[in-house]
């Protein structure tokens, strides 16, 4: 599945882009069981990043969690583009 980031002023949605589409991954075994699982989705990052919490240096995200409220789907956001364009 893929969605496209629509904020990413919180939590970690400060690594991604606005309006870039990211493909999302299943949960393993362990996670599924999370708290967060119904709330997030984990992105398929696999790329270096700045770590604020390592003073700036390089870090691997393999995947990332971030807020469902902070992301929609391809396809929702394909249909506000259309609605935008009165299509």
């Amino acid at each position: 599945m893929k969605v496209v980031c629509l904020d990413n002023t919180r939590g970690n949605t400060k690594y991604l882009e606005v309006n870039k589409i990211y493909d999302i991954i299943e949960p393993k075994p362990g996670e599924r069981s999370h708290p967060l699982i119904g709330e997030h989705y984990i992105i398929d990052f696999n790329q270096y990043t700045k770590s604020f919490r390592d003073n700036g240096k390089e870090v691997f995200l393999k995947s990332i969690w971030v807020s469902r409220k902070d992301m929609i789907t391809l396809e929702q956001w394909r249909q506000l583009q259309l609605d935008k364009l009165e299509i």
